[in-house]
């Protein structure tokens, strides 16, 4: 009955973790912020080649349990400082060809959702350009007169902000107002909340996690005492 039981409770618990996840349709800003690439880092484009970029990692963003996934998974796991080759890209996510403004160059600070191929990465679901690499201050650089991309642009810096923990974003593009967890964020241009809500899906995974670690402790002492 109590093996019944445990069994039950780690079914239920890995059940909650990995629907924290499933809530929006599988587009590319979802894959972006939901941990489907090898490698999403923050980092410096430090010059540029005819097919690579060499860039200057300065941190890879990953939750614990994208942490967890990404050993299973056996993905990249990069360093600050690390310097990685990145196969070139013309421009980058939110512009087109023919804006100038659009244009990757050296210095230019960007976050990268890439996949490794050999001996160097490709980019998947978007490279973004930065302000800057300050995980808190910076911004994300779009079209001014998009309204569409300021949206996604907001969301993306909130989650970078977060190390990746805030993703569960939804979008109203007729009324240009971004929500996360149901509450509005962003407001046509306005800022309305953002680093002070409580992330309750993390806390409820730190429980969990917790409760599978006690669990396993138990299983351990009742082999000892056998």
């Amino acid at each position: 009955m109590k093996r019944k039981t445990k069994n039950f409770l780690i079914i239920f618990i890995v059940t909650m973790i990995i629907s924290q996840g499933t809530v929006f349709a599988a587009d590319a800003l979802y894959r972006f912020m939901n941990n489907d690439q090898d490698a999403l880092i923050v980092g410096q484009i430090k010059n540029i080649e005819d097919e690579y970029m060499n860039v200057e990692v300065s941190r890879q963003i990953m939750t614990p349990l994208n942490r967890i996934i990404s050993i299973l998974k056996r993905r990249a796991f990069l360093n600050e400082d690390d310097n990685i080759k990145v196969e070139k890209v013309n421009t980058y996510s939110n512009f087109d060809e023919n804006n100038e403004n659009g244009k990757l160059e050296e210095g230019d600070y960007i976050i990268a959702s890439m996949n490794k191929e050999d001996s160097h990465f490709k980019v998947v679901w978007g490279i973004y350009k930065l302000t800057s690499n300050n995980m808190k201050k910076l911004d994300v650089i779009y079209p001014n007169e998009s309204k569409d991309t300021a949206m996604e642009a907001y969301s993306i810096e909130v989650f970078i902000n977060s190390n990746g923990r805030k993703k569960d974003f939804s979008y109203n593009y007729e009324k240009s107002q971004v929500s996360y967890k149901n509450k509005v964020i962003y407001d046509n241009g306005k800022i309305i909340e953002s680093n002070s809500l409580i992330d309750l899906s993390l806390i409820w995974i730190s429980i969990s996690i917790i409760i599978l670690i006690i669990i396993y402790g138990f299983k351990l002492r009742e082999n000892k005492l056998k």
